[in-house]
């Protein structure tokens, strides 16, 4: 019995927002007209960056996971899957964490279209693990970017370690590097549902309601147990001779001739009421 996703979709219906409720105001009289022709641009955009389906995702899983982090691309935006994220858990925020990671899966033809990748050591795959990795650096620009390829080893079959610290040399998983540079600023954006100190994650409303999930749980599950043995059809009897199964030996119409009354056992459950 889900009383979480309610709880997430109320949430989600409050924040919602629409393309249509972002303006764009002009604070002067002689600038209203350039600021007429850039909401019309403005709109446009959304429409070829699909704007509206982004600010939908983000209501939807604001609320559920807690946080939501969104990557500028040359595409444009577009919302990541934060399980994909490795980063210092106890950071307050990405800009503050030492390091980084990003997980994306690509095809052999993806990292071909990347324009400046060292593609010659790569094996003949068709998908590929790739790690987008943002290290701090205190000289230079403020973050070293690497991009790695397959930083992991099988072993009969099986993925033995995908969590492999990639950033340093003395690593023993086998990775392919496709790019380095340096970059001034992550291309993340995050936001929070409510943050908790000492930890990255936002506090969404599963965590709001996680012991309210098990205690609904638990009435939910004595109440169908109740239900249960009340719909059980029990009978008794003081008479020895009647040793029949009245629910599967019985016919309609039958007559039982016995020397004691075959009455029903009382299983009301007056307390059915108190579970609402």
């Amino acid at each position: 019995f889900n009383i979480i996703k309610p709880a997430c979709d109320i949430a989600t219906k409050f924040i919602d927002l629409d393309t249509k409720d972002i303006l764009l105001l002009s604070s002067k009289p002689e600038t209203e007209k350039k600021t007429w022709i850039m909401q019309r641009d403005l709109k446009q955009w959304f429409k070829n960056t699909n704007f509206g389906i982004l600010l939908n995702n983000i209501a939807f899983n604001y609320p559920k996971y807690g946080t939501v982090v969104v990557k500028k691309t040359k595409e444009g935006l577009k919302m990541l899957n934060i399980h994909n994220l490795r980063l210092e858990p106890s950071s307050e925020s990405l800009e503050k964490s030492p390091y980084v990671y990003e997980l994306i899966l690509m095809t052999k033809k993806d990292i071909e279209g990347m324009g400046g990748w060292d593609i010659s050591k790569l094996e003949d795959k068709n998908r590929y693990i790739v790690y987008e990795c943002y290290e701090y650096s205190s000289k230079g620009k403020k973050w070293a970017r690497r991009f790695y390829a397959d930083p992991f080893e099988y072993k009969d079959n099986k993925l033995k370690s995908i969590e492999a610290k990639i950033n340093f040399e003395t690593t023993i998983y086998p990775h392919v590097l496709l790019k380095e540079d340096k970059v001034d600023g992550l291309p993340y954006r995050e936001l929070h549902w409510e943050k908790i100190p000492g930890r990255w994650l936002g506090f969404g409303f599963p965590e709001y309601l996680f012991e309210n999930q098990i205690s609904e749980n638990e009435a939910e599950n004595l109440e169908r147990k109740a239900l249960y043995f009340k719909a059980l059809q029990i009978f008794q009897t003081r008479d020895e001779r009647v040793g029949r199964n009245v629910l599967t030996d019985l016919e309609n119409g039958d007559i039982l001739r016995v020397n004691s009354e075959v009455t029903p056992v009382q299983k009301d459950n007056s307390d059915l009421a108190a579970f609402n």
